[in-house]
């Protein structure tokens, strides 16, 4: 076997066998001769009879050649060197028949780019499908669910010896601040058990990650590991970091490692969890799961444990709670996985209405190759070999538009993840890797024979008698081929209008999330979060007073008007999920509210309007009143006939834990009855896209965490004025840092989830749907340009007869309206038909018939413009030349 493949290689490669088979010929000719010689025949009889015999040398070495291995590849090439002529002599076919497959095949491996580093491949741990966290379901807090717990460290140990757990690594972020320069600067660091370098199996940048010897490592020999954002912006990558110190809180630490970009884990420094003193150690569990344990074995064992922890330390965990298992992904998973695959099924969509484009471009440009092909069949070729020549004139367009496709999906795909950084798992990279260069060649080769599949069936049967006697183009025009053109016109622009139809809903939906009413002024305001430090102002009066210091320092910044406080407000996601009761009001232990913690000041820096009694003072907020301000849908819903001013109002499940270490501060009845003094208008608190929540205000100072914001109003561009907020911050406590990502409301809208959503939906789906009706129009131009071409000669007797130009351009706008109205037909049932499934993927209302309307408008006036050019064409024929025309 190995000998004989060789043996082909070798004539496939040096193709020697052409000299040898005729050196056996002549040798088998010259005997036969020379035997004819010796019976008597003359020379030229013998050579004349033994010829007769042989059969022809030229038709002996063509069945011989025949025969010869590896001749299939030679005629493969053969028909790739003729389509290559073929489509240099037509560059304007070429050229839009390659772009359209280019576009089409680069959109659609653009998509699987993105959907592999995102669901496929989208983190660089070792095990990452096994790797799983814990969520605490608060039944007492249904909207707000907590995720992070802590352990204690017997806790965690106990944690690990799960029969369902291969192995954990425990993570604990601060929130810190390097130390050492004018203004401190914030940085969160990870207090991680040494295990973390053969947890995850992610090979540093430089240096070394951590590991079990730095367990109890002090002093300057305390090492630290660098994120690369980290290094990159506080170090600019200078490679030579290695062996340096950072100081963090006044403590030394040594630089050991930077991590690859792809380690993207959330704090910016890491160190070993054995630095922190026992009494602050509450690490939290990321977990591998042991091969073959499911998530339902896993949260039934840990679920279990967590309840029993909850015993022990109830002040680490919700009164009543659930456990629920996520993989590490299952956050994007949730939020971008139908997306993407509904985005995925848009592009196979322009594929298909690209493939339609060129198997139209072929049809036409085959049809004027009827006398061609009508030879070829003459002169013995089969249907087969004729429909195979055809394809490959396909397949070398697939493969070129796939040439250009990829490049084209490398850079659409980095441009995707570029303008929505905060939609994708930040550890997905796009990269040209094996698996997209295998998706985009089986891409190439389903797509050139999709669209070749069709006029080379259509055209392999040419009606031979009829060529012969009529010139190619009066036969091109048969009615078999014009329904084939005509039906896949109207195929394409169906598949159009779906496009056109998800991409207006997907529009409309980022323009409805974009022009509400937020029920607050987001302009020239930003929101500073303030973490405190650990064991800081422990009581409730020494960090009301710190707070309130720092806020009216920061209000006597030049150009800075409003500071309100936002302990957990800040919109559009604002205020905890909390169960509540009304005194004297039936029972509504099912329902909830969210309570926000603010100070007086919050309503006039967003311009919430009060409409109705008051807003607590100073002194109220300064001794944590028992007082509260709550929205009109509150008021609305649960006070429909009469005034809530001077009702009362209980939070039953808030409460500070206790001895929880001055992590939460506040007055003693933070359950108690609160007096309802005021009612103010609504502002979103649950997302962009959701209706407005009941809503309670109650002043900051009665339930303080360990950190808050400051929501700062000025007079120009916020962010102009960070640096002197810092500064007057700085005045007030040198050692208290801001969080360095500030940003001011507008971005942090434009930063949310579902603002994210709609926007890729819409600039995707709207560039989709642009591509597939310039694809469309390219077409129908095509089809309307052929049609009045073949049929030259019958306007001009048309004309010659008498008849007006009006008619012969009502001839043609006639049949181009059957076609373009089929298909707008179809489009239009299509995408009603699945209205409900793009309103559950897309949460957009695809029911807007406005929507519907403006998509066929749009499309008929592009198509009428697509015919206004060969329709004035037909009407401008001189009736004598287009009698002469052939």
């Amino acid at each position: 076997m190995i000998t004989e493949f060789l043996t082909r290689l070798r004539f496939m490669i040096f193709r020697k066998e052409h000299s040898e088979l005729d050196d056996e010929l002549r040798f088998h000719l010259e005997q036969s001769i020379a035997v004819k010689v010796a019976t008597g025949l003359t020379a030229s009889e013998a050579r004349r009879q033994a010829l007769i015999e042989f059969g022809g040398v030229e038709c002996m070495r063509e069945q011989c050649d025949q025969q010869r291995p590896g001749r299939w590849i030679e005629s493969l090439a053969q028909d790739v060197r003729y389509a290559l002529r073929g489509l240099l002599k037509n560059p304007g076919f070429s050229v839009v028949a390659i772009l359209s497959l280019a576009l089409g095949i680069g959109a659609s491996t653009s998509m699987f780019s993105l959907i592999y580093a995102v669901l496929l491949d989208p983190v660089p741990y070792a095990d990452w499908q096994r790797l799983t966290y814990p969520i605490l379901l608060n039944d007492d807090q249904p909207g707000s669910p907590q995720r992070w717990f802590t352990l204690t460290p017997s806790q965690y140990q106990e944690l690990l010896k799960a029969r369902s757990i291969d192995d954990a690594v425990g993570t604990q972020n601060i929130s810190s601040e390097i130390t050492g320069h004018d203004i401190p600067e914030d940085i969160t660091v990870s207090y991680v058990t040494e295990n973390i370098s053969d947890f995850l199996r992610v090979p540093p940048l430089l240096g070394r990650n951590l590991q079990l010897s730095d367990a109890n490592a002090g002093g300057q020999q305390a090492p630290i590991v660098l994120t690369y954002d980290f290094w990159m912006r506080h170090y600019n990558g200078d490679r030579d970091v290695l062996g340096r110190v950072l100081e963090i809180d006044h403590n030394p630490y040594t630089i050991v490692g930077v991590m690859p970009r792809r380690y993207t884990w959330e704090p910016d420094v890491f160190v070993p969890a054995s630095l922190l003193p026992d009494r602050d150690r509450n690490p939290m569990p990321v977990m591998r799961l042991k091969p073959g344990v499911s998530l339902a074995t896993a949260d039934a064992e840990i679920g279990a444990m967590l309840q029993q922890f909850a015993k022990e330390t109830p002040q680490n965990f919700p009164s009543r709670f659930r456990v629920h298992l996520e993989h590490i992904t299952d956050r994007i998973l949730g939020i971008m996985g139908h997306a993407l695959l509904l985005l995925f099924a848009a592009v196979v969509m322009l594929l298909i209405i690209g493939c339609v484009n060129c198997s139209i471009l072929l049809l036409a440009r085959g049809m004027s190759r009827q006398n061609e092909l009508a030879v070829r069949t003459a002169l013995g070729a089969s249907r087969f070999r004729i429909v195979r020549q055809l394809l490959v004139e396909a397949l070398v367009l697939a493969i070129a538009g796939s040439l250009i496709g990829i490049v084209l999906a490398y850079f659409l795909a980095r441009i995707t993840f570029g303008l929505f950084p905060d939609v994708f798992m930040h550890e997905s990279v796009i990269t040209v890797n094996l698996p997209i260069l295998a998706f985009s060649i089986a891409l190439a080769l389903v797509s050139g024979i999709f669209f070749g599949m069709v006029p080379s069936l259509r055209m392999s049967r040419p009606d031979v008698s009829q060529v012969m006697q009529a010139s190619g183009r009066k036969i091109a025009g048969r009615s078999g081929q014009a329904r084939s053109l005509n039906t896949l016109i109207a195929a394409q622009i169906a598949l159009t209008v779906v496009l056109m139809g998800a991409a207006g809903a997907a529009i409309g939906g980022f323009m409805r999330v974009t022009h509400q009413n937020f029920g607050y002024d987001p302009a020239r305001v930003m929101a500073v979060p303030l973490p405190l430090h650990r064991n800081a102002f422990l009581t409730r009066e020494s960090r009301a007073a710190y707070l309130e210091a720092l806020r009216q320092k920061i209000a006597t910044v030049p150009g800075v008007t409003q500071v309100g406080v936002s302990t957990n407000a800040t919109p559009p996601h604002s205020g905890s999920s909390l169960a509540f009761e009304i005194l004297g009001a039936p029972s509504v232990q099912q329902e909830h509210l969210r309570g926000n913690f603010v100070d007086s000041e919050y309503f006039s820096a967003l311009h919430i309007p009060l409409l109705q009694g008051r807003l607590w003072d100073e002194s109220e907020n300064t001794r944590g009143a028992a007082v509260a301000v709550i929205n009109q849908t509150l008021a609305r819903r649960f006070f429909p006939n009469g005034n809530p001013i001077g009702q009362q109002i209980r939070l039953s499940t808030l409460r500070i834990p206790p001895s929880n270490g001055g992590e939460v501060v506040g007055v003693q009845d933070t359950d108690g009855w609160l007096q309802i003094v005021g009612v103010v208008a609504d502002s979103l608190n649950d997302g962009l896209d959701k209706p407005v929540l009941p809503a309670l205000y109650m002043p900051y100072t009665r339930f303080m965490w360990m950190s808050t914001q400051f929501l700062v109003r000025t007079q120009g561009p916020p962010l102009a004025a960070l640096r002197s907020v810092r500064l007057a911050i700085h005045s007030v406590n040198p050692d208290q840092q801001a969080v360095r990502n500030v940003g001011d409301l507008e971005v942090w809208i434009e930063h949310q989830p579902e603002w994210q959503q709609h926007r890729l939906f819409s600039i995707l789906f709207g560039v989709f749907s642009g591509l597939a009706l310039v694809l469309a129009l390219i077409g129908l131009y095509s089809v309307i340009s052929y049609s009045v071409a073949q049929r030259t000669n019958e306007f001009g007797i048309r004309m010659a007869l008498g008849a007006q130009r009006g008619h012969v351009l009502w001839t043609v706008a006639r049949n181009v309206g059957i076609t373009v109205g089929s298909g707008l037909a179809a489009g239009l049932a299509i995408t009603l038909s699945i209205q409900k499934f793009l309103t559950q993927w897309t949460a957009n209302n695809a029911h807007d018939p406005l929507v519907l309307a403006a998509v066929a408008l749009l499309f008929l006036l592009s198509a009428a413009g697509a015919c206004v050019l060969p329709a004035l064409r037909a009407t401008s024929i001189d009736p004598v030349q287009a009698l002469r025309y052939e």
